[in-house]
């Protein structure tokens, strides 16, 4: 199915920062999440839409006052948010991903780089094969490992290992697709590619992202980050 798209926008309300890892949406966010919507009621009262569909991810759904904020935003600006899986979210990644990218038969995995989570997702055009949300997001590395600027060779160790904590048995798993193609789904990976086409001198097209990234550019750039 194919879609008309007539807005697309995003504000960063940081709603993680401050409280994920102690699962804990604070007061602050609250505010920031209120100016937000705000600005984006707006957008939606203009197109006058027949439905509003909302969704919350891993800091609300983790959050002791998740179900608190929903009720906030919902007594606010009369919006119901479903709060949703970790499962479920990967599921609507693939979706997305379907809609924009053209896959084939030969498996790929494709990531998505969230605040409070990741998801990974093993497939082809016709199915989901594997996935898997782990609670790895930046906002939570931020908060657990607060690194230095630039950042230390201690601290890449420390939050590399972590890193192969949480996900080796997911790594492990994926494996027997024999998989040799990442595609991103974020904002994250829109920056990467931004920064590449600035390395190697060329315009970086915002209205149109979907390109392909080489490994050993993206190497390149990941060096120079840690070098800065």
């Amino acid at each position: 199915q194919q879609f008309k798209i007539l807005l697309n926008t995003k504000l960063a309300v940081k709603i993680c920062q401050g409280g994920i890892n102690q699962g804990y949406i604070t007061e602050e966010a609250f505010g920031r999440a209120t100016k937000s919507l705000h600005v984006l009621n707006k957008h939606i009262v203009s197109y006058k839409p027949e439905h509003i569909f909302g969704y919350a991810t891993s800091a609300i759904r983790d959050a002791k006052n998740g179900k608190e904020f929903i009720h906030y935003i919902k007594s606010n600006f009369n919006i119901h948010i479903d709060i949703i899986s970790g499962e479920k979210e990967a599921g609507l990644i693939y979706s997305g991903v379907k809609c924009a990218v053209p896959l084939s038969e030969k498996p790929v995995l494709i990531v998505d780089i969230g605040g409070g989570s990741i998801e990974m997702i093993i497939a082809n055009h016709q199915k989901i094969f594997e996935k898997v949300s782990l609670n790895i997001g930046i906002a939570r590395l931020l908060e657990k490992f607060s690194p230095s600027d630039p950042i230390k060779k201690e601290q890449i160790y420390e939050i590399e290992k972590y890193l192969l904590q949480q996900c080796g048995a997911a790594i492990e798993k994926f494996r027997t697709y024999s998989v040799d193609t990442l595609v991103g789904s974020s904002g994250s990976f829109e920056s990467i590619a931004c920064m590449i086409k600035h390395i190697n001198h060329k315009k970086y097209d915002a209205k149109n992202h979907c390109g392909n990234i080489a490994v050993n550019d993206f190497i390149k750039l990941h060096q120079q980050l840690l070098n800065t």
